[in-house]
């Protein structure tokens, strides 16, 4: 779990990744305890755990509603793809802001993304190191947040990106 510190004394961004690969699990990891902006993140490591972890199911019976949602889409028993859509179908999680961050640079997986109300569809380099690299924008400071401050509220978009979501 990683617990950062800003100044607002905002209460944490709670963040759900949902990552089968224990590598990027631990980069994303990194760059959150990085983060100018507190938070609270657990990880899963496949598409069932993450619908016990959002249903709070089992041994998940206590977990906290996620504010922001990495999702891999290729993951283990259940796909990505089918979490994402069962997210944005449920009157419960369909609001939550949903990061697609995946290895997938197929043009039907990021239209189906956005199609099922990603907010957010980023692919992920190859190689790990260039990985860390991807994961800060240019222009931001060690530890910045790249996000707006109220992306749990759904009211941020990222319009202008070769990945923004579709404008209707």
């Amino acid at each position: 779990m990683a617990v950062n510190t800003d100044v607002s004394g905002a209460p944490p961004l709670e963040i759900l990744v949902v990552e089968d690969n224990k590598g990027d699990a631990f980069l994303l990891m990194k760059f959150l305890e990085g983060c100018s902006v507190k938070n609270h993140a657990y990880v899963v490591r496949d598409g069932m755990e993450a619908t016990e972890y959002l249903k709070r199911k089992g041994h998940y019976g206590g977990a906290k509603r996620p504010d922001l949602i990495f999702l891999d889409l290729n993951l283990p028993k259940k796909d990505g793809r089918v979490l994402l859509h069962e997210i944005k179908e449920d009157p419960e999680l369909k609001d939550i802001p949903v990061l697609v961050l995946t290895t997938s640079s197929w043009e039907q997986d990021v239209s189906e993304a956005y199609d099922f109300h990603a907010n957010l569809y980023i692919i992920k380099p190859a190689e790990q190191d260039r990985s860390q690299r991807e994961m800060r924008r240019p222009g931001l400071r060690r530890g910045e947040w790249p996000f707006p401050a109220n992306i749990s509220s759904g009211a941020w978009r990222n319009p202008g990106t070769p990945c923004s979501p579709k404008v209707s």
